[in-house]
């Protein structure tokens, strides 16, 4: 098993904890990047109307 830290090396670990890390980042700042363009987008509409 990969996470299996006794059998394989640390650096195997720790680099597969690193992808796994950027991953979620990479996800949580697209979600809300997303949520915050939207609301940017209404907050034009509605000063334009």
């Amino acid at each position: 098993m990969v996470l299996n830290s006794e059998k394989s090396e640390p650096f195997t670990y720790e680099i597969f904890a690193a992808i796994i890390g950027f991953t979620i980042t990479a996800l949580t700042t697209w979600s809300l990047l997303g949520k915050q363009t939207e609301n940017e987008l209404n907050k034009e509409v509605r000063i334009r109307f």
